[in-house]
């Protein structure tokens, strides 16, 4: 019976540290995905939209804060994955969540993470050569292997 107990616990501990109402990893589910000019993004069940993919060429982007009235709380998996020609991005103060390989392998120079975020996917910059600081903000709740190449 303790056993039972102690795993429940464990359960419920674990899914209260990570959780699941982030649109990052609704990436697998068959949702309705919207197009907002160079991004396309979904909503989560509270109404708040997740940019899911960006299709743009510019060197500078600047991610809106809302889409078609939708506040952007968060950044999928792999967004910006492969944008070498992507060396600046401002990322609104509305968003909470950064998705797994968000930045991965693009042409960032700088990052500047919103003062708000609690959620960092794991090796947001792997592959990216160029940012050579970074502020983590103190909202930030979770603790992984955030870069891909440097550990904290």
């Amino acid at each position: 019976m303790k056993k039972i107990l102690s795993s429940i616990l464990v359960i419920a501990l674990v899914l209260g540290l990570f959780p699941a109402d982030f649109c990052v990893r609704e990436s697998q589910a068959a949702e309705t995905t919207y197009v907002f000019g160079d991004y396309e993004y979904t909503l989560d069940e509270d109404g708040a939209a997740c940019v899911v993919k960006y299709s743009g060429s510019a060197a500078s982007a600047a991610i809106p804060s809302h889409m078609d009235g939708h506040t952007v709380k968060s950044i999928g998996d792999s967004v910006f994955k492969g944008h070498k020609e992507l060396i600046s991005i401002q990322i609104p103060e509305s968003v909470i969540a950064i998705g797994e390989n968000a930045f991965e392998n693009s042409g960032l120079k700088s990052l500047v993470l919103p003062p708000v975020l609690e959620t960092i996917g794991e090796k947001i910059l792997s592959g990216t050569d160029g940012v050579t600081e970074i502020k983590i903000p103190k909202s930030v709740q979770t603790t992984k292997d955030y870069w891909g190449v440097w550990k904290f």
